[in-house]
């Protein structure tokens, strides 16, 4: 009895603060919680119209910039108003910076070289550059020569990262290597008498837009600064206004994209990862590892991928209305309209939200939006061949003689740097698959003989770019899919990897995308690697001479990083790269070595 007293006694006395204080205890409005819980009671029974009023005034509020947005836990608002930062060179100044930099290696032929060549020449030009058509008339040649000679094509790059604990992200520009508009290294040494790696040097990407934002959809609002610039394209560079020696036109086009994962998705308009994670095609990630359904997907243009979006009701409405995501958060009602407008049959599913949800997933493939620029060609880098997946997971697979073999020299070569790049992934490569000949399993070597090929050719120069190369790149690359399946079960994989992981994005776009990709343009001119270390000197610049204020940080980085390049451009010589000439000098053992030969060397063959 006395323990009930005391408990009454308690809570009573809890219950007479808690009115004493209910006034005190407010809300970020100023309202007291009884207060509050009044009103959202008069909200709740309010009519439709009422509260479409109430909603529309709120907007307008938000709009006006009268009241702040408010950001709901678990839903999305429609109307999110975020703020982007960022500085950038105007693409009329990188073009003509890009001409004075590399004329020298540019041909500039004038108009009485094209009005004075012979027939045979000019045949014989075409050929070189592989734009002969017997068809075509001698007059139709020169203007063709002429056109091609005069006309540049750039490529854009973007990526995010953390400088400084923010969010930014770069842009870089680059022009693309072409014999048609440059020489060819052979051509400028016998000119000068010096070899320089000119697709080397006209590659080197440029700083375009540098930019402060999170790694989400905020970076769409960087779309419209970047429409700007194209529109410039369109204007030829006069040279006579820029230098008197040249008195001829040039044409500049902005050919494609190229960057990883993520970015490649973005500007493609498709999903970021999940089951449809390839924004080249449609495939499904539970069967990257089906050879015959991988090789037999259809590569999907961007104009492809529009119209995807606009076939149905609320696709095209929400575009129109620049939605960034125009499937998102659609009621169980739109969404079976949506599907309807796509002739896709509902009839066997509950009309429920739950249900519907998949079929529209099915139904777009992983598309979410509208591409955001229409490129001729969105095109994913080549250099991610994620070769520490397959090294990782390999030993879980060998016999136990092979493993010990194996683990050996992979744990020496392994532990020569801490920190690895993607060249020393490379590197490590070559080194087992040199060390390991006829001290492992046949079947085992030749998976890395496979795929030091298809690294060989993807690093290739554009000079050495031609029909046998292409072959090769598709029989090297199927033959090693067929030799990672029949060594690595996807059904007895380690902990540590996944199936999404092994034959993910990475594997699927190497080995079904790459030889068609290598058709259109050589595979060193699209890896990424001098784009992805702009960063490290974004990071050193800020690190040493900022003072980490975000209203500081852009432009003491454009201002310095512009220094840097012109010091560097004036005082520095050459470096050599001594891992690069490692590389090379291993790749050119083990292409000695390969035998012209159908059989492969075999351990349990040698030892039967």
């Amino acid at each position: 009895m006395f323990k009930k007293n005391v408990v009454k006694e308690v809570v009573s006395k809890f219950n007479n603060e808690l009115d004493k204080t209910v006034v005190d205890r407010v809300l970020g409005s100023r309202k007291s919680l009884q207060f509050h819980d009044k009103e959202r009671k008069m909200k709740s029974f309010e009519n439709v119209m009422e509260a479409k009023k109430r909603t529309l005034n709120e907007k307008q509020k938000i709009v006006s910039g009268i009241k702040k947005p408010k950001n709901h836990v678990g839903v999305l608002s429609s109307y999110q108003i975020f703020t982007v930062h960022g500085r950038k060179h105007p693409l009329r100044k990188l073009r003509i910076k890009l001409f004075k930099k590399f004329k020298h290696f540019m041909r500039l032929n004038p108009n009485s070289y094209f009005e004075s060549i012979s027939e045979t020449d000019l045949v014989q030009r075409l050929k070189f550059i592989n734009e002969y058509n017997p068809e075509e008339s001698y007059e139709e040649m020169k203007e063709k020569l002429k056109k091609l000679e005069r006309s540049r094509c750039f490529q854009i790059w973007h990526d995010g990262s953390v400088v400084a604990s923010h969010g930014h992200i770069l842009f870089c520009l680059n022009i693309l290597y072409d014999p048609a508009v440059f020489y060819t290294s052979s051509e400028y040494k016998e000119i000068t008498g010096d070899y320089v790696d000119i697709q080397s040097q006209v590659e080197s990407p440029e700083l375009y837009l540098i930019g402060r934002c999170a790694s989400n959809d905020e970076q769409l609002g960087y779309i419209q600064t970047r429409l700007e610039c194209p529109s410039d394209l369109k204007r030829g560079l006069h040279l006579h206004e820029i230098d008197s020696d040249y008195d001829i036109t040039i044409n500049d086009t902005m050919r494609y994209f190229h960057g990883d994962g993520p970015a490649a998705s973005i500007e493609a308009g498709n999903q970021k990862g999940g089951y449809y994670f390839c924004p080249n095609c449609n495939i499904h990630s539970r069967r990257s590892s089906h050879i015959s359904y991988s090789y037999n997907q259809k590569c999907i243009s961007l104009a492809e991928r529009q119209r995807t979006v606009l076939a149905g009701k609320f696709g095209k409405l929400n575009s129109s209305k620049m939605m960034t995501s125009p499937f998102e958060n659609l009621t169980a009602n739109e969404m079976k309209e949506e599907l309807l407008s796509r002739n896709v049959d509902i009839s066997p599913y509950k009309k429920t939200k739950k249900d519907l949800l998949p079929l529209l997933k099915e139904s777009l493939h992983g598309t979410k939006r509208v591409p955001i620029l229409l490129l001729l060609n969105p095109l994913q880098d080549l250099h991610q061949l994620k070769t520490e997946n397959i090294l990782s997971e390999l030993p879980f697979h060998l016999k136990p003689r092979d493993k010990e073999t194996f683990k050996n020299y992979f744990d020496t070569y392994k532990g020569e740097k801490d920190q690895k790049r993607c060249c020393d992934w490379r590197k490590i490569l070559l080194q087992l698959t040199q060390m390991l000949h006829f001290k492992i399993d046949g079947l085992v070597h030749r998976l890395f003989r496979t795929l030091t090929e298809i690294q060989r050719i993807l690093y290739l120069d554009d000079d050495y770019r031609n029909a046998k190369e292409i072959l090769r790149l598709h029989n090297s690359c199927f033959e090693h899919f067929i030799l990672l399946k029949k060594l690595i079960s996807d059904q007895k994989l380690s902990k540590k990897m996944t199936k999404e992981k092994l034959y993910g994005k990475y594997c699927h776009n190497l080995l079904v995308h790459a030889p068609i990709q290598y058709r259109l343009v050589s595979g060193k001119s699209i890896n990424v690697e001098n784009e992805e270390r702009f960063f490290n000197a974004i990071k050193n610049i800020t690190r040493n001479t900022s003072n980490k204020t975000p209203g500081h940080l852009i432009g003491n980085i454009i201002v310095r990083h512009q220094a840097e390049s012109i010091a560097r451009e004036k005082y520095e010589f050459a470096k050599t790269d001594y891992l690069m000439n490692d590389i090379q000098l291993l790749g050119k053992n083990l292409y000695e070595q390969e035998r012209n030969s159908f059989f492969s060397f075999n351990n349990n063959q040698i030892e039967a």
